[in-house]
């Protein structure tokens, strides 16, 4: 039990790490990694169609006018598969504002 907090611990730092460092590279893999290789489909389920549906309603708010927040976890912001990547994909600029 102590190995396990130890080890939630170090990984949490990790991620807040990588996060302030802005290493997408590194929340990529502490996000996504493990879920793809361990089973595609509920990566595909809980990150990308979500991830794709996200995209698409972005897109939409895009072209109407005013402002609008769009909150979304971590895990959905980076990687290949990310939202700000498929936004980019579509011809929209994206940065990390920190």
């Amino acid at each position: 039990e102590t190995k396990r907090r130890v080890d939630a611990t170090t990984a949490l730092d990790e991620l807040v790490n990588a996060w302030a460092a802005g290493d997408v590279s590194t929340l990529d893999q502490i996000f996504h990694d493990g879920m793809r290789e361990t089973d595609q489909e509920v990566y595909d389920v809980l990150i990308l169609n979500r991830n794709v549906n996200w995209a698409n309603q972005i897109e939409t708010l895009m072209s109407g006018s005013g402002s609008a927040v769009i909150v979304v976890g971590a895990g959905h912001l980076v990687g290949e598969n990310g939202v700000p990547n498929m936004l980019t994909e579509r011809g929209y600029s994206v940065e990390r504002v920190q």
